[in-house]
């Protein structure tokens, strides 16, 4: 349990501003009050002087009374709580009832007489060895006279003892040696006897070669190929499968290729092979269509050296055309000219009428675009004033606008009382935004007891009941709360 400080304090309330009202003074002998049978006095300090004063009259008249009595006084047993003793040695004191009690349960010695007799303790003493029965058995041990050089040695050898060929290894049984779950034996050879070997061991056969191979194996049983040195096991359903290392994978000179590369490769040249047949064939009809087409090229040579030269000829005749052109380079008649550059030609006098025109509009409009600038320019430069206007739909400044980039004058927004904001110029053209900060309440943060609310909620005011003051401290702080205690700290 932690220590208690102890310290002494004066209790004052505040009652009102400024005002202090001691109701518990400091601690003191006086103010003690004392309620004790025999003490007339009703405080501390009066109490201790009144007892005092009857233990000086009690010293110096002698002793008046013992245990309440007086005159010629005599100290019995009883006067000292000494009620149950007496003055009985402690060889006389009788013994007590639980003592007597188990003593009455024990037999007497007069009881036993006829229990046990001398004839019973021989017999049960005989069956023990007597001194000629153990010097007997001694001169049965061996002497230290007969042990010879033995009797010298601190420590016995196996070739003292006549073991000198048995060693200290762990031995195997004989009655173990090649029996099962046991051990194996060895032949003549180093080699461990077929008869004690797993039958899977030696089921090794050797044929001449692959071909001589039972057309079904055994499974566990190594085939061995003798012509090629390589060995087989069954699959157990149709084929030997190789399991020795003779054959290497890769593509070096001592090596051949793996099983589904060869196979890709034949089948590789046997389309090759297929191919280069269909280009033979295909070969032979080009031949015979190139030799065609080499005697109808002579032919046709031959007719064209008749005809009119491809450039720099004249029609002697008229030459008529089987209809109206449809590709860029076909010839075409003066009556298809005709009718098709007649609508051309309407549409072009058409166009040239427009262009006269679209000419005169486009100069007066550039007259007036001329005019405007000029008027432009002095409404600009202030020589020309133009009216503000009533309404408009859009405009920079005008008494009211349906739509307006901003305001023509620039207004304030700004928050007072309890919550404050600085203020932020609003024209219109974007958002405003207003840091609001809540209003000091004026109470010093911390932590009270007591706090006044007004009629918003807000804190006010704010005070603790209770102030405990520290060495030195003569008053309260002004965080005492009307009708809050201060302890007032006395001393150190």
């Amino acid at each position: 349990m932690p220590s208690t400080d102890i310290k002494n304090f004066q209790i004052i309330q505040k009652t009102g501003e400024d005002e202090y009202l001691v109701i518990h003074p400091e601690t003191k002998d006086e103010n003690v009050l004392v309620e004790a049978e025999g003490i007339e006095s009703s405080n501390l300090k009066e109490a201790l002087q009144e007892i005092k004063g009857k233990i000086d009259e009690a010293v110096a008249g002698g002793v008046t009374s013992v245990n309440g009595k007086s005159g010629a006084v005599t100290i019995t047993k009883i006067d000292l709580d000494l009620g149950n003793v007496d003055n009985t040695s402690d060889l006389a004191k009788p013994i007590s009832t639980k003592t007597q009690a188990a003593l009455d349960l024990k037999a007497d010695k007069t009881d036993l007489e006829d229990k046990v007799t001398q004839d019973d303790i021989d017999a049960a003493v005989t069956p023990k060895a007597d001194k000629s029965y153990v010097e007997g058995e001694l001169a049965k041990k061996a002497n230290t006279s007969d042990l010879g050089e033995l009797a010298s040695k601190d420590s016995l050898t196996a070739t003292d003892v006549g073991l000198g060929n048995v060693t200290n290894d762990a031995q195997v049984k004989r009655t173990e040696m090649g029996k099962a779950n046991g051990v194996a034996t060895l032949d003549g050879t180093g080699k461990v006897p077929a008869a004690q070997l797993p039958g899977f061991v030696d089921d090794v056969e050797s044929y001449e070669n692959r071909a001589s191979f039972p057309e079904e194996g055994e499974d566990g049983k190594i085939y061995i190929d003798k012509e090629t040195n390589k060995q087989y096991r069954w699959d157990g359903e149709s084929d030997y499968i190789e399991i020795s290392s003779s054959l290497a994978l890769g593509e070096s000179a001592s090596t051949a290729y793996a099983g589904n590369k060869g196979k890709a490769n034949a089948d590789a040249i046997a389309a090759l092979q297929t191919r280069a047949t269909t280009i033979e064939s295909k070969n032979t009809e080009q031949d015979a269509a190139i030799e065609k087409a080499q005697g109808d090229a002579t032919s046709a040579k031959t007719t064209a050296t008749a005809a009119m030269p491809k450039a720099g000829g004249t029609f002697t005749g008229a030459v008529t055309l089987s209809g109206a052109p449809t590709e860029n380079l076909h010839a075409s008649t003066k009556k298809y000219v005709d009718d098709t550059v007649a609508p051309v030609k309407t549409t072009a006098d058409g166009a040239k009428s427009a262009a006269a025109t679209a000419q005169a509009a486009a100069e007066a409009a550039q007259e007036d675009a001329t005019a405007n600038a000029t008027e432009i320019a002095n409404i600009k430069s202030g020589t020309t004033k133009v009216a503000k206007a009533s309404a408009a739909d859009s405009a920079t400044s005008a008494t009211s606008a349906t739509t307006a980039t901003k305001l023509a004058k620039a207004q304030n927004f700004s928050i007072e009382g309890d919550v404050t904001a600085a203020a932020k110029t609003f024209d219109g053209s974007g958002a405003v935004a207003l840091n609001a900060v809540l209003k000091n309440s004026g109470v010093q943060a911390g932590s009270y007891s007591a706090v006044t609310v007004n009629a918003k909620g807000i804190v006010t005011s704010g005070a603790n009941a209770i102030e405990i003051g520290s060495v030195g401290q003569a008053s309260p702080s002004v965080n005492l709360a009307v009708g809050g205690l201060f302890f007032k700290r006395l001393g150190a």
